[in-house]
């Protein structure tokens, strides 16, 4: 074998390894890009797929029942005053805002557990027409603040809505609940903004009303 024979063999040889590194080097770019491009997508499907806890839907004339309390809707109504009684010569009232009226869901609620209730366990919000959200809270008709062992008393779900609102609504999303624990609710902020407390609750329920 001649000089010039060897001398292109060796070269060939070269040629070959060169081409076959730079081809498994394109194969593994392209394939851990692909792996990027999948992981990356499956998070955000991950994030945009998170759901919010669903409410149970109530109507007037149902109830909770459960081992801690049972609550009944009685009835939806606005009123301009909310009194009640709470002695021979006492009462108690919720103030009204000027030129608003209390969109009320009114019942009886019954504490079946062995401590006390405190009725701002209950909070929630109601939005009209799928525009205009206001703060929902519980009024009870005894002392207002909390309910004893085995003590049943009237009580409103009421939020402060503008009066227009009493003859202009269509439908009225009410959205309350509670806390497993029966803890305070308490209002976070993240970067500055307000979130929505409703969104923590351990136990949700709903009501709808329309004309």
């Amino acid at each position: 074998m001649n000089k010039k024979s060897v001398i292109f063999i060796v070269v060939s040889l070269l040629l070959g390894l060169i081409v076959g590194y730079c081809i498994g080097k394109v194969s593994i770019s392209s394939k851990s890009k692909t792996t990027n491009e999948f992981n990356k997508d499956t998070s955000i499907v991950s994030n945009d797929g998170e759901k919010k806890k669903e409410a149970t839907v109530k109507n007037l004339g149902e109830k909770i029942e459960n081992d801690d309390f049972t609550m009944s809707f009685e009835k939806a109504d606005f009123k301009e005053e909310i009194k009640w009684s709470t002695g021979s010569y006492s009462s108690r009232s919720v103030s009204i805002d000027p030129g608003k009226v209390a969109l009320t869901i009114s019942g009886k609620i019954k504490n079946l557990r062995g401590t006390e209730i405190q009725t701002s366990c209950f909070i929630g919000k109601i939005t009209v027409d799928n525009k205009y959200t206001y703060d929902l809270k519980m009024e009870t008709h005894n002392n207002g603040y909390s309910i004893e062992p085995l003590e049943e008393v009237e009580y409103d779900l009421l939020a402060q809505v503008p009066k227009e609102i009493k003859d202009s609504y269509n439908k009225v999303e009410i959205v309350f609940g509670y806390m497993n624990d029966y803890s305070i609710p308490t209002v976070t902020y993240i970067n500055g903004a307000k979130q929505d407390v409703i969104d923590s609750l351990d136990n949700l329920y709903s009501i709808t009303l329309t004309k």
